[in-house]
C-alpha cells in the first residue's frame, strides 16, 4: 500500500502520513521475527518520504508539535482497509460520525451485560485492524476506560493470561466461536 500512497500523495492535501506494520504491535523478539519474515516473503516495504512511523510517535522523538484541528462528524477519521477478498484491498472511509454512531449502537449491549467502567479487560482474539475487533473491543474498551489485550493471531499468550488472572471481569468477543 505504501507504494501506491507515495504515488498519489502529491495530488492530495495530506500533510502528515503515519505508517505502521503488524510487527509494530509486538515486542522486540516477535517484531524482529515478523519483520525479517515479511522482508523475506515480500521484499523490503516501500517508503513514503516524510512519513512518521507508529513507533516514532510512541518514542516521542523529532515529531512536529501537536496542533488541534477543528473537525466535524462528516470529517474523515480513518481509513479501514478491507482484506481484498474481491480484488485489491480498498480503504473504506470512516468518518467521526460513523464511529460515534457505531458506539451508540454497541454500548447499550454492554450496559445490559453489566459492564463496569474502568474495571473491565477486553480480550481481543482478532487483530485490532479487523473492523469487528476495532469496533467491539478497542472502541468500546476505550469508551469504558477498560484494558484491551490482544492475542497474537488468535493465540492467547502468557502475558494475556497474566492480565486475565489479575482482572476482575473479562469480556472476550470473537467471531465464529
Amino acid at each position: 500500500m505504501a507504494g501506491h500512497a507515495a504515488e498519489v500523495l502529491p495530488n492530495t492535501d495530506v500533510r502528515c502520513v503515519i505508517t505502521t506494520g503488524i510487527a509494530d504491535f509486538h515486542g522486540v523478539l516477535n517484531r524482529t521475527v515478523l519483520s525479517l519474515g515479511a522482508r523475506f516473503a515480500i521484499g523490503a516495504a516501500p517508503t513514503i518520504p516524510g512519513a512518521i512511523t507508529w513507533r516514532e510517535i510512541f518514542a516521542g522523538r523529532d515529531l512536529p508539535p501537536h496542533q488541534p484541528v477543528p473537525r466535524d462528524r462528516d470529517d474523515l477519521a480513518l481509513l479501514q482497509y478491507t482484506g481484498g477478498t474481491t480484488g485489491r484491498a480498498k480503504g473504506a472511509e470512516i468518518t467521526h460520525g460513523n464511529l460515534i454512531a457505531n458506539l451508540h449502537q454497541i454500548l447499550p449491549v454492554f450496559t445490559t451485560a453489566g459492564i463496569d467502567e474502568g474495571d473491565e479487560t477486553f480480550l481481543s482474539v482478532l487483530p485490532l485492524y479487523h473492523i469487528y475487533a476495532f469496533c467491539l473491543n478497542m472502541m468500546v474498551g476505550m469508551n469504558t476506560r477498560s484494558m484491551v489485550t490482544t492475542g497474537i493471531m488468535g493465540i492467547v499468550t502468557m502475558k494475556d493470561m497474566a492480565i486475565i488472572t489479575m482482572s476482575k471481569k473479562v469480556f472476550m468477543i470473537a467471531s465464529g466461536m
